[in-house]
């Protein structure tokens, strides 16, 4: 159930797409909902237990990465972004 639920999350919103894990578009905020996200779900061993491709696991480590970048800049999404968050 967790490793579909991950899948569905690293399919969908700023997870997706041919950058995933890009949050400078979609605001602090949203990059802070899915940073709590990735690390309820799969932080520490969970990438190794929910048996992570190494590709999928360093495409979570840098979504964490640049979740955390995100929140550190503090803006709001832009105008395109509040569009699909609407």
């Amino acid at each position: 159930q967790i490793f579909g639920l991950v899948q569905m999350g690293m399919q969908c919103g700023p997870l997706t797409g041919a950058k995933p894990g890009y949050f400078k578009r979609c605001g602090s905020q949203v990059a802070t909902i899915a940073h709590g996200f990735l690390l309820q779900t799969v932080a520490g061993d969970s990438i190794t237990e929910l048996m992570f491709t190494e590709k999928q696991s360093h495409a979570i480590a840098k979504s964490i990465l640049n979740s955390e970048k995100a929140m550190a800049n503090d803006k709001a999404p832009s105008k395109s972004s509040l569009k699909l968050q609407n």
